[in-house]
């Protein structure tokens, strides 16, 4: 009896139930596991319970991969995986040959990219199983839920703070301060934005949800940020809205009225967080001048020198840790060793202030850790990360390559003006956006045929 063969490009035969149900299971294990890293990330004294979920997360991997299908296979190497392999190669260049502070420095490299890269991995082989179930909005949902979470939160704590004292606390949030939890608002409206703009262009929603249920997550986040009042959060979404309008204004060709619904409600969520926060933009330019001179205006150092009634704090720092930051690069501009603690060795070296970490510009702390190079390397690869998910958007191969874009938009712009390029905060990056990617590259699981 003759047997066809099957070629590369017919449809792969069925599985049975029982291996369908025990796939469907494990996809789930790792969807959980994944919502739960994203929701303890955040929260300081929680690297255990993140490494259970983590492990939770790879448990449902095993699962899928003995029982789903012995190949399924890598997707191919393209331009994303070329910037990290370049990006990777002066990392480990730098640190081991250029470093000035010592082969602690590659140590420390070896430590923290090896976990970006594992978690990267993860985040891959998460995507390629889904694209298997054809469940990829499940992945979407669970990487959504972890950061809609804190929105939830920071509602929490200011209804308990209510009841508690009478009144809200604004500029706190769960976890304290508000930098702690902003970034992942942000994160939240990212998703939202590239949902929307999915609707409007293609009718194809990212997240299974309602046009009504969409617009109350935009409000339930603005909201959360109003609450907040966080300077970075506002420059951050009204980025967000400069993309979202780039985006829908180059493929509108329907779907005006939605298009009028969400700018509304972001103009006005906005308009509303700018009133809110508008005494913490006083003095701003006159703060940063102020700053800029860190040789007769000292209260940087922390010496206990008062600063005049005009000039806000915080403005002033960022201005004065940027000043002295930008003088430390260009001493060092290949970089004095990698770690996200460069700007405090920096100050120990040459100024003997010991403590310091962040200039709170992670641009900044990654070019003094990794040289002007180094910088220009992760700008690349962040940019061949929104290629990857612009060019899965216009294809129409794959929603969340939409998502993949604004994230790393929301991400990149949110370490320009914060620190936030640190060890966890990579992490967490690396395994959604390795998550992501993986959708992107919405083709056949089992193959790789399809050209990047």
């Amino acid at each position: 009896m003759q047997v066809d063969e099957i070629t590369s490009d017919q449809t792969v035969p069925s599985r049975p139930d029982g291996i369908q149900r025990r796939h469907g299971t494990g996809l789930a294990v790792s969807c959980a596991g994944l919502t739960g890293y994203i929701v303890f990330h955040p929260i300081p004294g929680t690297g255990a319970v993140r490494s259970l979920f983590l492990m939770l997360m790879i448990g449902g991997l095993v699962t899928n991969i003995w029982f789903a299908h012995p190949k399924l296979k890598w997707p191919p190497f393209d331009l994303v995986g070329k910037s990290l392999l370049l990006l990777t190669t002066w990392l480990t260049f730098q640190s081991a040959f250029l470093s000035v502070d010592g082969p602690g420095t590659l140590q420390t490299f070896i430590g923290e990219w090896s976990k970006n890269l594992l978690l990267a991995a993860i985040g891959i082989m998460l995507a390629r199983a889904a694209l298997f179930a054809h469940k990829e909005q499940w992945v979407s949902i669970a990487i959504f839920c972890g950061y809609f979470s804190h929105v939830f939160g920071t509602f929490g704590y200011q209804a308990w703070y209510l009841l508690s004292s009478g009144h809200f606390h604004l500029g706190m949030g769960l976890l304290g301060n508000y930098g702690y939890v902003s970034p992942f608002l942000d994160a939240t409206l990212a998703m939202a934005f590239a949902d929307a703009a999915s609707r409007i262009c293609f009718n194809r929603p990212i997240l299974p949800f309602s046009l009504r249920k969409l617009l109350a997550v935009f409000l339930f986040s603005l909201l959360a940020l109003l609450v907040l009042a966080s300077k970075a959060s506002l420059l951050n979404a009204l980025l967000l809205l400069g993309v979202f309008a780039i985006v829908v204004t180059v493929h509108l060709h329907r779907y005006r009225r939605r298009l009028i619904a969400f700018s509304l409600v972001t103009v006005v969520g906005l308009a509303a967080m700018g009133a809110l926060v508008q005494g913490r933009w006083s003095g701003a330019l006159e703060s940063i001048r102020y700053g800029q001179d860190v040789k007769s205006h000292t209260t940087w150092m922390g010496n206990g020198t008062s600063l005049p009634q005009q000039i806000d704090e915080s403005f002033y720092l960022r201005a004065a840790w940027g000043t002295v930051g930008l003088q430390g690069l260009a001493e060092h501009p290949l970089g004095r060793g990698y770690g996200s603690n460069a700007f405090g060795r920096y100050l120990a070296e040459k100024y003997g202030i010991q403590g310091a970490v962040s200039s709170h510009s992670g641009w900044l702390d990654f070019a003094l850790a990794n040289g002007i190079p180094g910088l220009i390397l992760l700008l690349a690869f962040s940019a061949t990360l929104c290629h990857r998910g612009w060019k899965s958007f216009v294809e129409d191969t794959g929603t969340a390559g939409l998502a993949l874009a604004f994230l790393t938009v929301a991400y990149l712009s949110r370490c320009l003006i914060d620190g936030q390029i640190t060890a966890s905060k990579l992490m967490a990056f690396a395994l959604v956006s390795g998550v992501l990617w993986g959708l992107s590259r919405n083709a056949d699981p089992f193959s790789e045929s399809r050209p990047a």
